[in-house]
């Protein structure tokens, strides 16, 4: 019998009315149920669920969430009310960002629009990603650059890949698949030399070198060693990481705050992470206060004060 879905209150108290095949963590008010019969959207207000329903849908991102009415039908955006607000005319997507603009494709080629429909970008680039702090990864041949918001180049193609910005600075790979970093201004702050750099994040990515992980600051210091076999990003001014079997909560100098006890560990979202503690699921705070919900299969991240939890 497959596992089912429900939503617990961070006491661990169930609080929804029905459980669900698949339900994603709750965005801007909403929590996409996916099950074989259709995608809908549950309230977060009143954890009812709106009659709208999609063969296929996204979570919400900036107001919109993009829907597929049928099989094998072009995608489409609605806001909160469900209102088709942009219609079904594109192959993919790239969500809505805080930039104001989505990337669609049509027939294999992408571009970006805004709310209103209107392109902004013409639907002509082999690669186009989200827009983040104002640019995009456009791939203009065989190389990657970056595009602004007005279709601008602004750091012209010249890399084997490209990632988008986060702080300030993007990861971009080289032809030998080393990792480096450049500002948005297209200067080189770290020359590629890792085989792996993640996204910056309370001013520190990973790095990973010798089979372990470590932490680089924005100007390419090596401040937190590679000595853990695994990591994740940093959120609230820590970052899980996995040392000697143990999952525990770094700070941004390298420090313990939570000990190496769980099994597993996730990034902090809305104050909590999800951890595993001797094969239970449970959320801990910033604090390093942890509860384990014996009673659940599995705990997601907290969203919106609720989670997403498998039931037994």
């Amino acid at each position: 019998m497959e596992m089912r879905y429900g939503i617990s209150n961070l006491n661990g108290l169930l609080v929804s009315k029905e459980n669900f095949e698949d339900i994603n963590r709750f965005a801007e008010g909403y929590a996409l149920i996916i099950e074989k019969i259709g995608y809908k959207f549950l309230t977060r207000e009143n954890l009812e669920i709106r009659t709208d329903k999609y063969d296929w849908a996204t979570d919400y991102f900036y107001g919109y969430a993009a829907v597929r009415k049928e099989d094998g039908g072009k995608l489409g955006f609605i806001n909160y009310s469900g209102e088709l607000i942009i219609p079904y005319l594109y192959d993919g997507f790239s969500r809505f960002t805080a930039d104001g603009l989505a990337t669609v494709e049509i027939s294999g080629k992408f571009g970006a629009i805004n709310a209103n429909e209107s392109v902004c970008i013409p639907i002509i680039y082999d690669r186009l990603d989200a827009f983040f702090e104002g640019l995009s990864v456009v791939k203009i041949g065989n190389k990657h650059g970056y595009i602004d918001v007005l279709g601008n180049i602004v750091i012209d193609p010249q890399w084997e890949n490209a990632q988008s910005f986060s702080e300030g600075l993007a990861v971009i790979i080289n032809e030998s698949y080393k990792h480096g970093c450049i500002n948005s201004n297209g200067e080189v702050v770290l020359t590629p030399k890792y085989k792996f750099i993640g996204n910056f994040s309370n001013g520190r990515a990973a790095f990973f070198r010798g089979k372990k992980y470590g932490f680089i600051d924005v100007v390419g210091n090596e401040i937190i060693p590679n000595k853990f076999k695994n990591v994740n990003d940093f959120r609230s001014g820590l970052a899980p990481v996995l040392e000697k079997e143990k999952w525990g909560f770094i700070d941004v100098n390298g420090d313990y705050v939570i000990e190496p006890i769980f099994d597993k560990a996730s990034r902090f979202m809305d104050g909590h992470g999800c951890v595993i503690y001797k094969g239970q699921p449970g959320i801990v705070d910033l604090e390093g206060n942890y509860r384990i919900f014996e009673q659940y299969q599995t705990v997601d991240l907290p969203s919106e004060g609720l989670i997403v939890v498998g039931l037994k």
